[in-house]
Formats: C-alpha cells, sequence, structure tokens
C-alpha cells in the first residue's frame, strides 16, 4: 500500500500515457528510493510516499533519474543557500516580490491540462535582486512539487511578462548566476515545460533572448514563443485562462494573487521546517557534486533539456 492522494480517472490516465505510471508497481519503485536513501550517508532525505512519487512521475518512473534529480534537490539546498531566504511566507522578502506577482500558478489550465504559471519581472532592481526573484520561486516550486498534481503530471506553460525588464535587472544576471539557475532546473527541480511564452519584450530584448537560447536544449528552443501584443499571446493562450491585465476573463491578478496566498500561507510552517532536508556534503562518498569552481565566471553553460 502506498499513501498517495487518489487522481480523477483523467489524470491517472494521463499518468499512465504520458509518465508510464503503473499502480501496481509504484509500492516496488517506492521502496527502492527508500532504500537508496537510507545508503547514503550525505542525504537528510524526505522519504514520504508523495513526495518520492512525484519526483518518480516528474522523471517518468527512472529510477537513475530520480536519484539523480532527489541528490542534486537536495544538494542545491546545501551549496546556493541564497536561492532559500524567501521560505517565510509571512515574511517581508517573501511577501514585498509576491504581492509583485513575480510568480503565480493561475487557476485555470491549458487545454492539454498544463498548469500555467505566470512572472513578472516588476521588481526595482536598484532595492531587488534576481536571487531574491530566485528564492521566491523556487518557495513556489516547491509548494507547487508537493501539493499540484496537475503540474506535475501534466506539465506547466510558462508566460514570462519582461515588459518591465531593464538593463539593471539584466546586470543582475551574471554568468555564475544563470549557471546556477540553469543546474535548478535541469538537473534539480523537475518540471514538464510544455512552452515558455514572453510577453511584451523591450527594446534590446532580442539579445537577451539569444543568450537565454544559448544554454537551452534544442527541444526546448523550439517551445519558445515571443509576443510583442497581448492579440498573438491570445493565439496560444485563451484569454479564458487569463488575468484581466493580460486581456482575460479570470480577473484582476490582484485577486488571483489573495486567493492563492491562502493556500501557501497555511503551509508557512511545512514550508519552514522543510528546509531541514538537506544535503551534508562532508559525508558525501567520492568527489563532492557541486565545487566551487563550478560556478566560476569561466565555467561553461549546460544545455537545459526539456521531456
Amino acid at each position: 500500500m502506498t499513501n498517495i492522494r487518489p487522481l480523477s480517472p483523467a489524470l491517472a490516465e494521463q499518468a499512465r500515457k504520458e509518465l508510464s505510471e503503473n499502480p501496481k508497481t509504484l509500492a516496488s519503485d517506492l521502496e527502492a528510493l527508500k532504500q537508496w536513501l537510507a545508503k547514503q550517508p550525505h542525504i537528510i532525505a524526505k522519504t514520504d510516499d508523495q513526495f518520492l512519487t512525484n519526483f518518480l512521475r516528474l522523471c517518468k518512473y527512472s529510477l537513475e533519474r530520480t536519484k539523480e534529480r532527489l541528490d542534486m534537490y537536495f544538494a542545491l539546498r546545501t551549496v546556493a543557500p541564497e536561492f532559500f531566504t524567501a521560505r517565510d511566507t509571512t515574511g517581508q522578502e517573501f511577501t514585498e516580490m509576491y504581492n509583485l506577482g513575480s510568480m503565480i500558478p493561475l487557476p485555470k489550465t491549458q487545454p492539454d491540462g498544463s498548469r500555467i504559471i505566470l512572472t513578472r519581472f516588476q521588481y526595482d532592481p536598484h532595492k531587488k535582486h534576481l536571487r531574491d526573484f530566485m528564492s521566491i520561486a523556487i518557495t513556489l516550486s516547491d509548494y507547487i512539487l508537493h501539493n499540484d498534481d496537475q503540474a506535475i503530471i501534466c506539465g506547466e506553460t510558462i508566460l514570462v511578462d519582461v515588459s518591465g525588464l531593464t538593463l539593471h535587472h539584466i546586470a543582475q544576471a551574471t554568468p555564475t548566476l544563470l549557471q546556477k539557475v540553469g543546474d535548478t532546473v535541469k538537473e534539480a527541480y523537475p518540471s514538464r515545460h510544455k512552452g515558455i511564452h514572453f510577453i511584451k519584450p523591450p527594446t534590446g530584448f532580442e539579445t537577451i533572448f539569444k543568450m537565454f537560447q544559448s544554454f537551452l536544449s534544442e527541444k526546448l528552443t523550439k517551445r519558445l514563443f515571443v509576443h510583442g501584443s497581448l492579440d498573438s499571446l491570445h493565439q496560444h493562450v485563451s484569454k479564458s485562462v487569463l488575468p484581466a491585465e493580460y486581456g482575460g476573463e479570470l480577473g484582476p491578478l490582484k485577486s488571483i494573487l489573495d486567493n492563492y496566498y491562502k493556500g501557501i500561507e497555511s503551509s508557512r510552517q511545512w514550508l519552514l521546517d522543510d528546509m531541514k532536508y538537506r544535503t551534508d556534503e562532508s559525508k558525501r562518498k567520492g568527489p563532492p557534486k557541486y565545487k566551487e569552481t563550478q560556478y566560476g565566471v569561466d565555467g561553461s553553460f549546460r544545455k537545459l533539456e526539456v521531456d
């Protein structure tokens, strides 16, 4: 027996078809992961059935890929602490960025079932940093990873409002920080990107866009779209699933933010307690997962993959 949330018949069928999920073998897969984690002295691991099942789903039930992702997921908390500062959902660091709509999952999904995640670069770069954006993004990603079966099974459609992007924002995106972001997406936080849509690009965005493309896989670059107008966006994402600020029918973004906050605020203590799960790199057998020199300015970018 496994202790996981039941799925609707439609989601269960999609998990079977797209992720190779087999309820008959899930218990043995979970036991294999738990036994493996128990033999890793460096991992202070979370081992509940739901958490491990979510990773199996996102890795399409490849045990080896799941082990690699789990190791990187826990290691990131140790080697990139600057990405985990906005964990208190009632704290100033979280609420300031959240209220700007820096990242928000939208309540309605795409026809393919994917969860729509809206991100916005609306923060003042003289007061906040890209690290602050990443910190709230990871907090919300953890919340989604643990709670949103729709996003886990059907994937995510990412909307990136770059209308507020300035040279001051861009200056914060150093090669070292970009590589950490890339490793976070590629190796630590499993997700299925169905499409990434950039909205209202400012002058000069093409240069940034090409730099962004340089560390994406060829498969993912085919899922990138740039929309100079809302009419262009609406050809890919229906008005019925968008906030009013984007020509949609969901009502104002503030109402969506307020409603979503009720759920995440109720998970405040869990999000804080969850940080005890990490790695102790001094106990890792073999070389460390991350080396200090790995994130040097001269480091080469890895290609981000997509399922």
